[in-house]
């Protein structure tokens, strides 16, 4: 069209000058396939509209590493490269190298990553989008966005700044959808999911099945949130799915399920579903893994222990299924005082390992695993915390506590058996477990003497729990009750020792210390059934009741006759004897000591008559620490 800005008012413009400006609007309508008709007076802007939303979208006729373009239909195409110029467009071919663009016979210009350097092949994929932005300066178009192909998969790395969220579909081909959606997708999602990891910090990851064959790293501050996703592995590549690695402030939110491939015990692979690294200040909500090789959910030590302490994470209503170990937390500083709210097992290999101490596990099921609950000896490992937990019917143990040194606690809990010596609560080589205000119809078994632990206030249903193991003694039991009353497997008191003379008499002429040679209950075995001698466990103060017939003859002339108390060889009280005839003498007394860690207490004879003996059955002595 000609320039017309030079007429005058006045001046005459021909026919054809009238009618240029109107050929170029007519041109504009037509070349965007719009028909003509005098009914429709927002043709023009009907047009304008189509060059906006793809005017800048090209047709591709190139080979690789070559790529030619040309407008689509009648539109008209820029005559220069200006800068910005945008073109989108559908490659036919794959680049394998340094790559160049023709557009609509502009000329010949190299196509570089969005840093200005060469492609090297892999970028540009066949049946994929790709958008490119001249640089007038450095006389090429760059790619406003990069895709890489890892074998099967895209991973697509947005060049500018970060998205306010992204969906982990905007990353997968289009052509995929339909598979993920429907449960059949053999498509490796993984490098989707990596991509959506660079793009934004607020991943969404749609209802679905996704098959990822390598690892996705979760970034600081990052949320993620899951629409009810199955993250599944292939049982070839092994590998974990989410990790979080020294990171702080992020979450993982909404029903997930990762999902590996263990069928049998004998499956073995490194599927993991997450792994948790030293982080802080992180949520995990509603994730749920299943069949998986490894771990369910694995929290690992990291390269620093996050400050303040007690700052780390927060797990809640997750589970771990059908797997080789639903959760475990390894013994270190920087895996210590996560929190775990109604979190479930069944069916693995192994509920839940701790480590880790500062541990704490609020309601939820550990239940039907071969093992249930394991705590494991490690740097300041356990003195954690069960509450509230349901662990039943795991198979080899319900909890077994192996050479933990810094107690733990288990309150409110509920230990259901499977019948006789299995599924027991397990104490090897262990001290400070407590096992407090809940419910007990299993096993107890006590190996080892590092130490004590305690079986307190606890219900125990009609069927008696088998106690065994080779060391027994180092359980404090106490306070339970069934529903007939106490439960007579019950310590007297924290500290007690009930002993007789039951199997002979004893000779007790006066200055012999009484020896009674039967333990009716000295769990502990305080007190010495050859020497006669109680050494004192835990200082206090000690009730001791003592109840003596001694048998000989020449009792009532022979005059006043006594058994001393002693502590330490120093006599505390007297037990005095009173003659019922001349061949028998008896004797009772209550006496309170005050005793410190390893006194000695011993009962001496000072009984005068005719071959005094002790007598059996009816001569004992109870010891019981009662503050």
């Amino acid at each position: 069209m000609e320039d017309l800005n030079d007429f005058l008012t006045g001046d005459t413009l021909t026919a054809a000058q009238f009618i240029q400006p109107m050929s170029e609007v007519q041109n504009i309508i037509e070349d965007l396939g719009i028909v003509l008709t005098n009914a429709d007076l927002n043709q023009l802007g009907k047009a304008i509209a189509g060059y906006v939303a793809n005017g800048a979208f090209y047709a591709e006729s190139g080979i690789a590493d070559a790529y030619i373009l040309a407008q689509i239909g009648l539109k008209q195409a820029f005559t220069v490269y200006a800068d910005g110029t945008k073109v989108s467009f559908i490659p036919g071919n794959d680049n394998t190298g340094a790559s160049t663009i023709n557009v609509s016979g502009v000329g010949v210009v190299d196509i570089r990553s969005p840093d200005g350097t060469a492609l090297t092949g892999g970028e540009l994929l066949s049946g994929v989008t790709v958008s490119l932005r001249f640089d007038t300066a450095a006389g090429n178009f760059r790619m406003l966005e990069v895709y890489q192909a890892t074998g099967t998969a895209l991973l697509r790395t947005v060049s500018n700044k970060l998205r306010e969220r992204v969906s982990v579909l905007d990353f997968i081909p289009t052509s995929e959808h339909p598979a993920i959606l429907d449960g059949t997708t053999t498509f490796d999602s993984a490098a989707g999911f990596q991509a959506a990891a660079l793009a934004s910090l607020n991943v969404e990851v749609p209802r679905g099945t996704y098959l990822n064959k390598s690892k996705t790293s979760i970034r600081a501050g990052q949320i993620w949130m899951m629409h009810n996703p199955t993250i599944k592995q292939d049982g070839v590549a092994f590998t974990t799915i989410l990790e979080a690695d020294d990171i702080a402030g992020w979450a993982i939110l909404g029903r997930t399920i990762c999902k590996g491939t263990l069928v049998t015990g004998s499956d073995v692979g490194a599927e993991i579903g997450l792994v948790v690294k030293g982080c802080s200040r992180y949520r995990v909500e509603g994730y749920t893994a299943e069949n998986m090789r490894s771990h369910g959910i694995h929290v690992q030590v990291g390269a620093s222990a996050p400050a303040p302490r007690g700052d780390q994470g927060q797990f809640t209503d997750c589970a771990a299924h059908q797997g080789r170990v639903g959760v475990e937390i390894d013994p270190g500083a920087s895996s210590e005082f996560n929190v775990f709210s109604n979190f479930n097992a069944a069916g693995n290999l192994d509920g839940a390992i701790i480590g880790a101490g500062n541990s704490l596990f609020m309601g939820g099921n550990i239940v039907d695993n071969t093992r249930g609950i394991t705590l494991v000896a490690g740097s300041n490992h356990a003195h954690g915390s069960f509450i509230g937990t349901q662990i039943n019917h795991n198979n080899e143990w319900n909890m077994k506590a192996i050479s933990v040194l810094n107690g733990h606690t288990f309150s409110g809990c509920h230990f259901f058996g499977n019948g006789g010596a299995t599924s027991p609560i397990f104490f090897e080589n262990s001290k400070g477990i407590s096992i407090d205000g809940g419910i007990i119809d299993c096993a107890i078994r006590c190996d080892g003497t590092t130490g004590q632990n305690a079986i307190t206030n606890n219900y125990i249903p009609t069927t008696t729990p088998a106690l065994f193991g080779t060391n027994p003694e180092f359980l404090r039991i106490l306070s339970n009750w069934t529903d007939g009353g106490a439960w007579n497997i019950n310590d007297g008191a924290s500290e007690y020792s009930l002993v007789a003379r039951g199997t002979s008499t004893q000779a007790i002429p006066s200055g012999t210390v009484l020896v009674f040679n039967s333990a009716e209950k000295d769990k502990r075995s305080l007190y010495n059934l050859t020497t006669g001698l109680f050494t004192t466990p835990t200082a206090g103060v000690y009730a001791i009741k003592i109840l003596i017939t001694v048998s000989g003859s020449g009792f009532l002339a022979a005059g006043t006759s006594f058994v001393e108390l002693q502590k330490n060889g120093v006599n505390q009280g007297f037990v005095g004897m009173t003659p019922v005839s001349d061949t028998v003498l008896v004797g009772s007394a209550a006496i309170d000591l005050i005793l410190a860690v390893s006194d000695v207490v011993r009962l001496v004879s000072k009984i005068v008559g005719t071959s005094p003996v002790l007598a059996i059955t009816s001569s004992r002595m109870v010891i019981e620490l009662d503050q």
